[in-house]
């Protein structure tokens, strides 16, 4: 009986899942020309999630960006957006 009911969802519920996964932006660590490390931020197609998540990794310090969100171009409009930034020390 509960099998009924229960199969038809476990479809539901991983695609809700992968939904909620595809919308976190994903970081790498990199290290940046000068030598100082920085952060790689792919989010996605949402511009304010990279600078969300950029203030969580930098937190009161600030960042600057390295390379500008909004790599998409016009043979590919539906890129990613990659946000790399260096945190700002603390002085």
């Amino acid at each position: 009986m509960i099998r009924r009911w229960l199969f038809p969802l476990i479809p539901c519920l991983l695609a809700g899942c992968s939904t909620y996964h595809g919308h976190r932006p994903q970081v790498e660590t990199l290290y940046l020309q000068d030598g100082t490390e920085g952060y790689s931020i792919n989010c996605g197609s949402n511009e304010l999630a990279c600078a969300k998540r950029a203030g969580d990794l930098c937190g009161t310090a600030g960042f600057d960006e390295v390379r500008p969100a909004g790599v998409r171009t016009l043979r590919n409009p539906d890129a990613d957006v990659i946000l790399v930034v260096r945190c700002k020390s603390e002085n």
